[in-house]
């Protein structure tokens, strides 16, 4: 079956403002107006709510791209890890990979959770239970070779979010300019793996 050029023109068009709406969102949040999408695109604004008939739904569609984005990265990097012997370090690089692809966009999201409708929470929250089945795997892996302290999963996976968190909400603490998560990397990784390694 042939896509006709209209429907590739308006999934492109659709997928021009979703990409613009990553850069507005990551400096202005729920600020954000569908002018600012405009302008970042140069899209007329009727156009846009021919895509998204509110802001709203503009939001909905930006974080399901988002989560799908993560949960396809996580599933790429991380499923040939578990099935090649690969260790925790290499996963928490992994994620932190995943993370700096969008980390505006990400730091924003978290530090605003309290903001977000339920169904974008949800969403999020699938996202971590993806990713902690691959720590919580290499955490096993480690307590087998008893080179990772017993502590319940639960415990290793939120500290080691609650480590990033931080950083990524403390961002003028650690860093003026750059990414935290490309200038910390290293610290991040070696301070936790200090922390669980027996």
């Amino acid at each position: 079956m042939q896509v006709s050029k209209k429907k590739i023109q308006k999934e492109q068009t659709r997928q021009k403002i979703l990409d613009a709406s990553y850069r507005v969102f990551s400096q202005k949040g729920y600020f954000s107006t569908i002018s600012m999408f405009a302008e970042e695109t140069g899209i007329a604004r009727g156009s846009i709510y021919v895509h998204f008939p509110s802001l709203a739904d503009l939001f909905v569609c930006l974080f399901e791209d988002f989560f799908h984005r993560m949960v396809s990265r996580i599933h790429d990097s991380m499923r040939p890890m578990s099935e090649n012997g690969k260790n925790l370090e290499d996963v928490l690089s992994a994620h932190l990979d995943i993370i700096e692809e969008h980390e505006d966009f990400y730091t924003y999201l978290v530090s605003d959770m309290d903001l977000l409708p339920d169904e974008i929470k949800t969403m999020f929250f699938e996202f971590q239970s993806v990713l902690s089945r691959y720590f919580n795997n290499m955490i096993d892996k480690g307590k087998k070779d008893k080179t990772i302290k017993h502590i319940p999963q639960h415990i290793f996976f939120h500290t080691w979010i609650g480590l990033v968190h931080y950083y990524l909400q403390n961002k003028e603490l650690f860093t003026q300019s750059e990414s935290v998560i490309k200038r910390h990397r290293r610290e991040l990784i070696s301070s936790f793996l200090k922390l669980v390694s027996v």
